[in-house]
């Protein structure tokens, strides 16, 4: 029982240094720039990028992904939000970036990243934690590996769904705030084509009985 318990511990403690792990940002992309961040990879190793875009009437940005040759590994044009995953075919350093220069609104960009640091901070605490235990548990890494990744997925589509439900919000706001102002433009115009009928018809009669 006191094995299970330590193993359980351990268990929470590799999904909180997970969920630490996990790399976030906020950035602002004026108009007509572009933000490029670089990551260090090794042949096969696996980086996962994903992001969204709020705070802008037009939410669409141009993204791409270039391989230390300089070729194009992944490009994406006008789109509001993406998730996407690669493996590196060589070693060295790869660029990836969120292009704002086709257009003219400033955005703001919510984006996340996991690549070989992330994992191996994960590990490096796992590997902590079973020596602090004094004991290995195997089985247990694989199943919280599964589970961390299940996290991952969750935790992105967590943040994305806030920062979608803040873009929907904006933009329902916005709709109810042009109804509102068309209604009250259709109610001044009523009331202006009354009156002028009103003063109309009064000087059509005058001119009939004079």
């Amino acid at each position: 029982m006191k094995s299970f318990l330590i193993s359980l511990g351990i268990a929470f403690l590799c999904l909180f240094q997970f969920t630490k792990a996990l790399s976030t940002f906020t950035i602002d992309l004026p108009a007509q720039e572009e933000a490029c961040f670089l990551e260090e990879l090794n042949n096969q190793e696996q980086l996962d990028l994903a992001f969204e875009v709020y705070d802008s009437d037009n939410l669409e940005i141009d993204f791409y992904i270039n391989a230390p040759n300089g070729d194009i590994v992944y490009r994406l044009f006008k789109q509001p939000s993406m998730s996407y995953s690669f493996f590196a075919t060589t070693n060295g350093i790869y660029q990836y970036c969120f292009s704002n220069k086709f257009n003219g609104d400033d955005k703001k960009l919510h984006f996340s990243v996991h690549g070989p640091n992330e994992r191996t901070l994960v590990l490096s605490k796992n590997s902590d934690s079973e020596d602090a235990a004094g004991q290995m548990v195997d089985p247990i890494e694989k199943a919280i590996e599964r589970l961390a990744s299940s996290l991952r997925f969750i935790r992105d589509e967590q943040a994305y769904m806030y920062v979608r439900d803040r873009v929907h919000n904006k933009t329902a706001n916005s709709t109810n705030r042009r109804v509102s102002l068309w209604s009250i433009f259709e109610t001044i115009m009523l009331i202006c084509v009354s009156i002028w009928q009103i003063y109309y018809l009064r000087s059509w009669f005058s001119v009939s009985r004079g």
